[in-house]
């Protein structure tokens, strides 16, 4: 694949510290050197990495995606026991960041014509090698029968998951996201919300619940939406400010319900308390929230597993956390 990289057992090996203190995760999971290597393993799990966007605007960065690497360092190291099976999860690699800016180079020293300026332009390159080459991975881990864990990336990669899984499966997915805004794409404009609307209930996303919205961040125009729609949920964030994690669970529950416990399961960093500098670290849910939250999860028929919303100066204890929200969203000792 042009813009993937695969993982290999050496170069995951130098993140492995060997000690006296047991087997490593790292020293048990599973590599693939081609997609069509899924289907005869029986891991049920494949992860990989996105890389993120960092600046939005026209001049903007897409360096290496050291954050999935991060992750690894910590994931690998964790115990490989009766909890923690590493050979049901393939860490297939990610997507390849050198290459990608390469390619949207080019286009600085030979801007299309009819484009004032080459910014544009390459923001709509990468989303479309993005949304391509996540596509084809998803659908090949989907047509194997295993679930796809990504880390990185937009929003708007989920959207490339679900349409990956759709496909696949011949049938609508349901989306429940946690997340501080609403994240269904809704614009000013009546005509294009209508579009999206009909878009969300009827192409590839069947239901769309958004669990922890932030009052301050969603327009009235969404809410308005959101009340009227049978097919889009929401909790406001606000509302668990009193709860105890158990009913915090207990609210979560009743969104898995309200998409018929089928569906993709999308965390935005941003939510969390302490993991962002968009959320004041008494503003969002907790470590042990979201880890509640996933022992729901794996409950259910999860069809996919999105963690995104990175930034660029990151706390290096991410890796350390998302290593927990991994090991329990594939484990299954209940």
């Amino acid at each position: 694949m042009t813009y993937f990289k695969f993982s290999d057992a050496k170069s995951l090996s130098k993140h492995i510290h060997h000690d006296s203190s047991g087997q490593k995760f790292g020293e048990k999971v599973i590599t693939v050197t081609g997609l069509d290597q899924l289907e005869s393993n029986e891991a049920e799990y494949v992860l990989f990495g996105i890389p993120t966007l960092l600046n939005s605007s026209e001049e903007f960065e897409l360096g290496h995606f050291d954050m999935f690497q991060t992750v690894l360092k910590s994931l690998l190291n964790i115990q490989h026991n009766e909890f923690n099976r590493g050979e049901n999860l393939i860490v297939l690699g990610e997507l390849d960041s050198e290459v990608i800016s390469e390619e949207l180079n080019k286009l600085e020293s030979n801007p299309p014509a009819f484009l004032g300026r080459a910014g544009s332009e390459k923001i709509n390159l990468l989303h479309s090698i993005l949304e391509k080459t996540i596509y084809k991975i998803v659908q090949a881990i989907c047509a194997s029968g295993k679930i796809p864990i990504a880390i990185g990336g937009q929003h708007s990669n989920t959207f490339d998951l679900i349409k990956g899984v759709s496909l696949i499966k011949k049938s609508t997915v349901s989306l429940l996201d946690i997340s501080t805004r609403v994240n269904v794409m809704f614009e000013n404009n009546t005509d294009h919300l209508k579009q999206n609307k009909a878009y969300f209930d009827t192409v590839y996303i069947n239901k769309h619940h958004t669990f922890g919205i932030h009052k301050n961040y969603v327009s009235q125009e969404n809410l308005d939406v959101m009340n009227s729609s049978k097919n889009l949920g929401f909790y406001l964030y606000e509302d668990c400010l009193h709860l105890t994690t158990l009913d915090k669970c207990i609210r979560f529950k009743n969104a898995v319900d309200f998409l018929n416990r089928e569906l993709g399961f999308k965390l935005d960093l941003k939510s969390i308390q302490g993991l962002s500098s968009c959320c004041d670290s008494s503003s969002g849910f907790s470590v042990r929230d979201i880890r509640t939250f996933l022992k729901v999860i794996r409950k259910e028929q999860a069809q996919f597993f999105h963690i995104c919303g990175f930034e660029a100066n990151q706390k290096e204890s991410i890796g350390y956390v998302l290593s927990y929200f991994i090991s329990d969203f594939i484990r299954n000792d209940d």
